[in-house]
């Protein structure tokens, strides 16, 4: 276990390096977006929805140097992006694009886990408004300052996990969510592509989050059906050829509680992959969505290489094996 242990250590340290040497001065964690297949021609976009979500992972390792002034900058990038009292745009301050659900939701989650100061009960209430008449929420927030104009709206899957992750990390049940993520895994539509993520493994990792990280009891029934599937598809060599969807899966499996053979060569695999410079190569984490005809990718090796040290800090913590501190 020795020579584990000692491997986890210089994986955690070399991938944190690499976030650091890619986070701007802004405190972002740079998104790279581009047409599928093209992923060589990736270029920079603003946005404040992966920071987010690297904020997320930083959380799990957040005692091992260098990673509090990392999510300290990233915070203040967060902040600095929000408006009207507590709600973000994908792009950002001012950007010509709606409000949204996924955006706002993840953020919030995000910060609330690192303890910033919010009044995140009245800004859960206000967001209330924004569920259709089911109960679920819609991805869109459409009225407020709408720069242009949106006929319709749309329900995605992965974005309710997300809203139900930040309403349960504030202990607020919200039966109707949990109902409609619950009948998406018992009919197994999450196989299919959502509105905004074309992958599975996004919806898996972020349901997971829900019920490991946000203590949301109410999904074990589909955690258990998420676990059989993940479990029945580790051979899959799509996991090994797209390290973002590798690495997705192996923090669903060990957050739906697998702790055997399965997790421990989920684990041995990224640790073997990781590059030279300490990162993991980008995927496409979600797409532009209906209104880009779903050729428009989004990703980061940032995202990659954050959601893979959250794996494998967590398996390290399960087996005893690696420490944060």
């Amino acid at each position: 276990m020795k020579s584990l242990k000692h491997q986890i250590k210089v994986v955690l340290k070399n991938g944190l390096s690499f976030l650091c040497n890619r986070q701007l001065p802004s405190g972002e964690f740079p998104t790279m977006t581009w047409e599928r297949p093209n992923m060589q021609n990736a270029s920079y976009v603003k946005s404040v929805f992966l920071t987010s979500f690297v904020l997320h992972s930083l959380r799990q390792v957040e005692n091992l140097p260098n990673v509090g002034v990392m999510g300290q900058k990233a915070i203040n990038f967060l902040l600095g992006e929000t408006e009207n009292n507590g709600i973000w745009r994908f792009h950002g301050k001012k950007s010509y694009i709606h409000f949204d659900i996924d955006t706002t939701c993840c953020v919030l989650a995000a910060l609330k886990e690192w303890e910033v100061e919010m009044d995140y009960y009245a800004i859960a209430s206000r967001l209330l408004r924004y569920r259709n008449v089911q109960g679920v929420f819609n991805t869109w927030i459409l009225d407020i300052d709408p720069p242009f104009e949106k006929k319709d709206n749309n329900v995605d899957w992965v974005v309710n996990a997300n809203a139900l992750f930040f309403y349960s990390l504030l202990g607020k049940r919200l039966p109707e969510v949990e109902q409609y993520l619950l009948k998406v895994v018992e009919t197994e539509t999450f196989k299919q592509r959502s509105t905004y993520y074309d992958s599975p493994f996004s919806f898996i990792y972020c349901l997971t989050r829900t019920y490991a990280n946000g203590h949301n009891l109410e999904l074990k029934t589909a955690i258990a059906k998420i676990k059989d599937y993940l479990l029945s598809i580790r051979a899959d060599d799509k996991l090994h050829s797209d390290m973002l969807q590798s690495a997705l899966s192996t923090v669903g499996l060990l957050n739906c509680g697998e702790d055997g053979a399965e997790s421990s060569r989920a684990i041995e695999y990224l640790l073997s992959v990781q590059r030279r410079d300490g990162g993991w190569p980008m995927g496409i984490f979600f797409l532009g969505g209906p209104y880009l005809g779903y050729h428009i990718a989004y990703g980061s090796e940032g995202l990659t290489t954050a959601i893979a040290l959250e794996a494998i800090s967590k398996y390290a913590e399960k087996r005893g094996v690696g420490s944060q501190k």
